[in-house]
């Protein structure tokens, strides 16, 4: 419920203002096997500033790509 609310009030609205995107994700890896996944959005406005967005944070306790995709 609280993903929806933030996809909706603010990454959908920044991305409206978008002009080109790229989605990329930021791994950090643990020795405990909770593994921090955070995925951003890169993008440029109408007047070709950059501009970014993080969609979130996510813990994962499994980071191969079959559990990634999954979650």
């Amino acid at each position: 419920m609280m993903v929806s609310k933030t996809m909706e009030r603010y990454v959908l609205l920044a991305l409206t203002k978008a002009t080109t995107m790229i989605a990329i994700f930021d791994l950090w890896m643990s020795q405990g096997c909770f593994d921090m996944f955070m995925f951003i959005i890169n993008y440029t406005n109408k007047q070709w500033e950059t501009c970014h967005i993080i969609v979130g944070i996510f813990e994962m306790h499994e980071t191969s790509s079959a559990t990634m995709v999954v979650n």
